[in-house]
């Protein structure tokens, strides 16, 4: 990784309750950061029951992060709506963001996800968001060591995956 690049842990995002919070707060721990559905439909719904799931599962290993996306549906007015749809769905220790701007060809690519989607800022990966599922790990040193598009299902295999590396 290029001397000058940050890591995951240098950037802060703000919570769907409108707090700043540093991923900072993570360092010596694993952080998983997932791009989550914004609509309503059940195979969302089964998504972030899901997350949730895991999330609890592995609470004292790894923090999971989720963020919706407005290239995959967000918009700011949808906030409050949301924030009751996810309070209803995901019940853990899961921290939701607002919305941010996630994919590379965006004007306003949050700086969080242009580290994650850049290879010259995170030093491994170079992809695009796909779309909602996408998932981000980050180990303990607050480097980027996973990406996993939305066709991998997030469950106790691919967490136990994770779990192994670094």
């Amino acid at each position: 990784m290029d001397a000058h690049a940050q890591n995951a842990f240098s950037f802060s995002i703000t919570t769907f309750d409108g707090q700043q919070h540093s991923l900072g707060q993570y360092q010596g721990k694993r952080v998983l950061l997932v791009v989550i559905p914004s609509t309503y439909t059940s195979s969302d719904s089964d998504f972030l029951r899901n997350m949730d799931t895991v999330a609890m599962d592995y609470q004292d290993s790894i923090t999971v992060i989720g963020i919706p996306s407005y290239e995959d549906g967000y918009y700011d007015d949808s906030l409050y709506s949301l924030k009751a749809y996810y309070g209803d769905l995901v019940l853990s220790p899961c921290i939701i963001a607002e919305g941010m701007d996630t994919r590379k060809a965006s004007a306003y690519q949050d700086p969080l996800f242009g580290w994650l989607t850049n290879q010259s800022q995170n030093g491994h990966f170079d992809e695009d968001v796909k779309g909602v599922g996408e998932m981000y790990f980050i180990d303990p040193q607050g480097n980027l060591y996973g990406v996993f598009g939305p066709e991998q299902a997030l469950n106790g295999a691919l967490m136990e995956q994770m779990m192994q590396m670094h």
